[in-house]
């Protein structure tokens, strides 16, 4: 494993190991040549890879799952051909959820303004748009039809205060957090659109195993920009609380304090990619550095306690970081399917702990 792999760490784990330099790897230029006319019937669609087993792969070799690691790790991760995404779209007949897929691979916005139109209810078009779309006026909109589908997800206040922020208007900011804090679990669909993508790639035909390592290399973003998210309101409420103390507004201190405290929070929940969980260990750190170590912030579990959690929590996830570097250097195919499948049904972490288990046997 080369140095300059490690460089991008800011991602999956198992990812760190196989090649990092996919967190800063250049957009492909968007494609303008798509059909526009759906297929008469779309093809039966293949089972879904999350029920394919490695056995073996007689394929082509450079879509059997060991040529997508060295692909990877040499900074030049797996991705499907215009042709090949096209025979995709045109087996699904462009439905919305094909296209959203197809807009991730091909990096086509236009693609993804063609799923929400054939599906206005479906919330995953609308999230994609939010947070990928640079226009002010259509992410706004992407935005509020996110929430209108799904009122008691937090990530849709997160959203909206995030453009509210931006716009300078801070009290609709602090009206959307206060509110995401009696919202129900954050709600981020990654599993669902790596699944989605993942399921391109074996239709594509490549291996199973190696079509859900390349679907993580193209969902990482959503990741990503969903932990630029965190962070970035983060910076925002801090910002919102050197105003009020400039204006010697003391009580409006605590409410942004509570909600970094419940950002940070939810930002780790168990299922979490591990980059979000990092995330939410860093808000919450920040926001608990303000208080008094003896404060007590939840329960019988004081500021320094707590604090000193996460920094053990945070030794232990460098810690798995390394034993997965060493799991990929050993990992039979069967090592590697049995660690997406924990993945997928129990979490990144889950999947990590056990591959440290591995290392060694």
């Amino acid at each position: 494993m080369k140095p300059r792999t490690l460089q991008g760490l800011a991602t999956v784990a198992l990812l760190a190991a196989l090649g990092w330099t996919l967190v800063v790897r250049k957009p492909v230029a968007a494609r303008t040549d798509h059909p526009t006319a759906p297929a008469d019937k779309p093809a039966i669609k293949v089972r879904s890879a999350a029920n394919l087993k490695l056995t073996g792969w007689n394929g082509p070799a450079d879509k059997g799952f060991r040529a997508v690691l060295k692909a990877m790790e040499s900074g030049q991760p797996a991705r499907l051909t215009p042709p090949e995404i096209d025979a995709y779209l045109a087996r699904h007949g462009r439905d919305a959820p094909s296209l959203v897929v197809a807009s991730r691979l091909a990096d086509d916005l236009t693609l993804l303004r063609e799923a929400i139109k054939a599906a206005p209810g479906d919330a995953l078009g609308h999230l994609e748009l939010a947070l990928r779309s640079e226009d002010p006026a259509e992410k706004k909109a992407a935005i509020e039809a996110f929430r209108a589908l799904q009122p008691d997800n937090p990530l849709g206040n997160y959203l909206g205060a995030q453009s509210a922020f931006a716009a300078g208007d801070y009290t609709k900011a602090a009206q959307d957090l206060l509110q995401s804090m009696d919202q129900g679990a954050l709600q981020n669909h990654s599993l669902r659109l790596l699944d989605a993508t993942t399921d391109a790639y074996v239709e594509s035909g490549y291996e199973p195993t190696g079509a859900l390592i390349a679907g993580l290399a193209q969902a990482v973003n959503v990741n990503l920009a969903q932990s630029r998210l965190g962070l970035g309101l983060s910076k925002d409420l801090r910002g919102l609380q050197d105003e009020f103390v400039k204006a010697a507004d003391f009580d409006a201190v605590e409410p942004t304090l509570l909600v970094g405290l419940d950002l940070g929070r939810r930002l780790q929940e168990p299922k979490a990619m591990i980059v979000e969980q990092l995330t939410g260990m860093a808000v919450e750190a920040d926001f608990l550095r303000q208080l008094d170590p003896v404060t007590l912030v939840d329960g019988s579990v004081s500021a320094g306690e707590r604090l000193a959690q996460l920094a053990a929590q945070s030794t232990e996830l460098q810690g798995l970081t390394q034993s997965v570097l060493e799991f990929s250097k050993q990992a039979t195919d069967d090592d590697f399917a049995r660690y997406f499948e924990i993945f997928r049904r129990d979490g990144e972490l889950a999947a990590v702990r056990w591959a440290k288990e591995r290392v060694g046997k």
